[in-house]
């Protein structure tokens, strides 16, 4: 997981630095400070929404589409869309078992 960390802060400062921002410029628009701006990009641990704040300042907050897409439907979910409802019989009215209109 650190591992994972310190690429994630790396890549956020390559991107920080090609749009030629200071960490002071970035944590003001982001408000975050400038101690947290530092932390990620050494690969620190911190929350997720200080994460997101910071990549929609840097502009990378729509590639999270890249990272996670919307869930595509099962093989099983798509049998189902294409199924044909089943028919369902209808039994008319039968005079014949009707009580009411038996006679001698």
């Amino acid at each position: 997981m650190k591992e994972a960390l310190t690429l994630i802060g790396h890549r956020l400062k390559q991107r920080r630095i090609h749009l030629e921002m200071t960490q002071s410029e970035v944590g003001l628009k982001a408000g975050l400070s400038i101690p947290t701006i530092n932390k990620i990009e050494n690969g620190g641990s911190i929350a997720l929404a200080s994460c997101l704040k910071l990549m929609e300042v840097l502009k990378t907050l729509n590639q999270l589409d890249d990272f996670l897409p919307e869930p595509q439907l099962t093989p099983r979910e798509i049998v189902k869309l294409k199924k044909k409802p089943q028919r369902v019989r209808v039994r008319k009215p039968n005079d014949k078992g009707n009580k009411d209109s038996w006679q001698w």
